[in-house]
């Protein structure tokens, strides 16, 4: 099974249970190594062609042909991206010869009919759960370490999991999220960051690949005067100060994160970024201490979650994204005492909960 080195390091279990960075040659995001544009038409995978004579086909039937043409037409998840082609092109390539891939893109074209089709949804919730199965099952075959021609089916498997992880959270479950500190399963924001480590651990790979159109930087200064909203986030710099040195230590772990959402959520105003696509940017960035600060529900962490689940309300007309923002927000909520509430009246009024909390 692929083995995280970050986690056998920490003696814990993978977040992603298998979906995690593999032991890598690439250089990291930080690296020297020199960047190719590559076209998407152009990439032409290593791997042996998905066979559909072969027995690995038995779990497919005329309903996956379906969805898998729904997802190539129908599924939207294309706006979660700058680059759309990525996912309509590159992945269902990538699909046709992974059989991890193939199965978590069914399985997300499965949970995206359920969405839509509430007479069937719990026909296409088995089908979906049927596709997520194997596609683990599948994925930890795979040899222990990331190479140059396995990297791109694993970061595109990975991107396809967190839209299934994001519309699959359980509406009547309300803690489930947020990230815990006991729980084995991984949170859709644990699942989110291991994208972003697969992601710079492999950089070189990956920009030289598919998915170089999604990587290539762009040299556009993000300016946060021109979100309408920064002030409402700079607000925080308040809360975030203490006369005390070790607890302003903690809260300047909620400072830098503070910067990292004001860059955030001014992205769709500066450069080529949707909103749904800048707001997957932030819980990859943020420190592992301010995640930790979130596991051990500190409130102050709890209260830049609840700005951050504006950003996410924005991108609501896409399915995976429709209920997550409010979702979010109502968990932290609950997990403040009254006297914290006040600090998050702004993304209770932006996303008109004022009433129902």
């Amino acid at each position: 099974m692929p083995t995280c080195k970050n986690c056998l390091r920490r003696n814990q279990e993978c977040s992603l249970i298998a979906i995690t960075p593999f032991a890598s040659k690439s250089k990291s995001r930080s690296g020297s190594g020199s960047r190719v544009a590559v076209s998407i038409t152009s990439y032409k995978p290593t791997t042996t062609p998905f066979n559909f004579a072969t027995p690995s086909t038995k779990f497919f039937d005329t309903l996956d042909l379906e969805l898998f043409h729904q997802y190539a037409s129908g599924t939207s998840i294309a706006s979660l991206s700058r680059c759309p082609e990525i996912w309509s092109q590159v992945i269902p390539r990538l699909a046709l010869t992974t059989p991890f891939v193939m199965h978590a893109l069914l399985g997300v074209a499965a949970i995206h009919r359920a969405t839509v089709d509430p007479l069937q949804k719990a026909h296409f919730l088995a089908r979906a759960s049927k596709h997520e199965s194997l596609s683990l099952s599948y994925f930890r075959q795979l040899p222990p370490k990331l190479d140059d021609e396995n990297c791109h089916a694993v970061y595109g498997f990975s991107g396809l999991v967190l839209p299934y992880a994001m519309a699959s959270l359980d509406l009547n479950e309300i803690q489930s999220t947020l990230p815990t500190k006991d729980s084995r399963l991984p949170n859709w924001i644990d699942l989110l960051r291991s994208t972003h480590n697969i992601l710079y651990t492999n950089w070189d790979w990956l920009t030289n690949g598919p998915f170089a159109p999604l990587l290539l930087d762009t040299k556009e200064q993000v300016n946060f005067s021109n979100n309408p909203d920064d002030d409402h986030i700079t607000a925080l710099n308040s809360l975030f100060t203490s006369h005390e040195p070790a607890e302003q230590n903690i809260l300047d772990v909620c400072k830098v994160a503070l910067d990292a959402l004001r860059r955030t959520a001014a992205l769709p105003y500066c450069v080529s970024f949707n909103i749904r696509a800048a707001s997957l940017v932030w819980p990859g960035i943020v420190s592992p201490e301010y995640i930790q600060l979130v596991r051990e529900r500190r409130p102050e962490a709890l209260i830049l979650l609840a700005h951050y689940s504006v950003l996410l309300y924005a991108g609501r007309d896409c399915w995976c994204f429709e209920k997550l923002g409010p979702h979010l927000l109502r968990a932290v909520f609950q997990c403040l005492a009254p006297e914290w509430r006040s600090w998050i009246q702004w993304p209770l009024e932006k996303l008109d909960m004022k009433e129902e909390l």
